[in-house]
Formats: structure tokens, C-alpha cells, sequence
């Protein structure tokens, strides 16, 4: 794997969402959903200097539309998948016409699946990194080593796929108890005003991570289990952090009901008596 270069200029970075569960490629012109890891990932790369765009896919594209679609967004230096399971199959074909379009791009893939099964996601075509777990400051450290010109093979919470076909697993990073130390979501990185939530004057707020129960049904137990500190998995913003999230939210999107948020900070304060 050659290592990327860009001689002390800051990185550009696209993150590619599929946001989609139906395969009927209907030409959607608007709607999907806010996602609010991809939002903070992208408020901690702003904050560290460097650019970051959004390709939201709210349908199943054709090579040739999907192809458009990427060079028309611009020009970038690393090219990020967030990937569930039920999207896989088709990521690994937009990965694959990535690399076909933009050859010199690093590529890079997040998500659920990549954390639970990241060799999967690794041994596919075109893919250089996979990031497991929280992936903000482990991309920003990525994007900044890249900045530097420095080896970036070494990055916590990264695997590479080394020249010799191998993988290269990194340890971990643990999580960080403090929420508050992570900047407000870059609710811009979104066309937010056309989400499907905005459509009826809603919006998904989030102010926690991590769940205290490990219910068999769901993946929360294995999501855990990837981090050397699991005991503090769930974590929460204070109340004061949630209550700056709300205001710049609604400072953005005024049209979102204020009698509505108001709850919202008793709720937190209520959680975090629980706790």
C-alpha cells in the first residue's frame, strides 16, 4: 500500500451514507436520514483544519448515475463508506466504481458491520482501511498523518490492508467517558432541511452512546465487547452540553418545535440522576 502524501495541505474527505432499505431504484430527489455519527466525524475533521462532503445515496444507483454522481461532488483524498450489514452488497459495488473512478483516492469503511466483522469489509476490492469502533479521532489522526506525510499505518481503532495482501490490525482505541469533549454534529454536512424528519418539523437528537443492557437480540453486547474499556459503554453529554446541542440545532432550523425540545434537558437531568 503506497501511503498518501499530501505535503502539509489539509485532507478532503467524502463520506458516502446509503441510506436506503428498498432496492427499486426510485430517483428519490430528497428526504433520508440525519446520521448523527456521521455528523460528529465530520465536526471533529472541520475542527482539525481539514474539508469534508457528504454523497447521501437515498436510492440503489446505477454505476453509470453513481459515477456522475461522484466526480460531481469534487475532488478527494480519502473517500469514506459507512456501511451496515444490509448494505454491504451494494457498497462493495460502489467501492468498486470508486476505485474505478477515482483511482487515486484512499478508501476507508465504517460503520456497524465493519466493526463487527471488519475483515469482511477489509478483503473486499478497492478497500484500504476499515475502522472499528468510534471512529472520530482515529480518522483525524488518519487525515492528519496523512497531512504530515507520515506513516499513518499505526492509527488505533484502523486495519490496513498492507501490499502483501495482509492485514494489519491496530489495537483498539479506548472509548472516552466525556461526550463533552467531541464539538456540536455538523448538522450541515446534511441537506437538512429536506431530511425526512425535517419534512414534518422533527428532528433526531442524540446525547448519549452505548446502551447499559445487553439484550440477545441485539448487537449492543458484541459492540462492547471490541473495546479494552467497556465498562463505561454507555455514556451521556451533561445536561448543559444536550442543552448547547438543542439551541445550535435550533439556531440553524428554527422551524423545528421549540414546545417539543423543552423536555429534553429534564429528561437528560433525569437520566443522569439515575445514574
Amino acid at each position: 500500500m503506497e501511503l498518501k502524501n499530501l505535503h502539509g495541505r489539509k485532507a478532503r474527505m467524502l463520506l458516502v451514507y446509503p441510506d436506503y432499505t428498498d432496492r427499486d431504484c426510485q430517483r428519490k430527489m430528497s428526504g433520508g436520514n440525519y446520521s448523527e455519527g456521521l455528523a460528529s466525524i465530520s465536526a471533529v475533521l472541520k475542527q482539525g483544519g481539514h474539508s469534508v462532503g457528504l454523497l447521501h445515496l437515498l436510492y440503489l444507483h446505477t454505476e453509470e448515475d453513481y459515477k456522475k454522481k461522484l466526480l460531481d461532488s469534487g475532488e478527494w483524498d480519502v473517500i469514506g463508506f459507512s456501511i451496515r450489514t444490509t448494505a454491504f452488497p451494494d457498497c462493495q459495488e460502489y467501492i468498486k466504481w470508486t476505485r474505478e473512478a477515482c483511482p487515486d483516492s484512499f478508501i476507508i469503511c465504517g460503520g456497524y458491520h465493519c466493526t463487527l466483522v471488519p475483515d469482511e469489509v477489509l478483503a473486499a476490492d478497492g478497500v484500504d482501511c476499515v475502522c472499528v469502533g468510534d471512529g472520530e479521532y482515529a480518522e483525524l489522526e488518519l487525515l492528519d498523518k496523512m497531512t504530515a506525510g507520515e506513516d499513518y499505518t499505526s492509527v488505533e481503532s484502523l486495519y490496513f490492508k498492507m501490499d502483501d495482501g495482509s492485514f494489519k490490525h491496530n489495537p483498539i482505541r479506548p472509548l472516552f467517558a466525556d461526550l463533552d469533549r467531541i464539538p456540536i454534529p455538523d448538522f450541515d454536512l446534511f441537506d437538512y432541511d429536506n431530511l425526512e424528519s425535517s419534512k414534518v418539523g422533527t428532528a433526531i437528537v442524540v446525547v448519549s452512546r452505548g446502551c447499559f443492557y445487553n439484550c440477545t437480540y441485539c448487537g449492543n453486547g458484541n459492540f462492547r465487547k471490541v473495546y479494552p474499556n467497556k465498562k463505561i459503554y454507555a455514556r451521556f453529554r451533561s445536561p448543559e452540553n444536550a442543552i448547547l446541542y438543542l439551541k445550535t440545532l435550533i439556531s440553524k432550523h428554527p422551524y423545528l418545535p421549540r414546545r417539543d425540545f423543552q423536555y429534553v434537558p429534564r429528561l437528560v437531568r433525569q437520566v443522569h440522576r439515575a445514574l
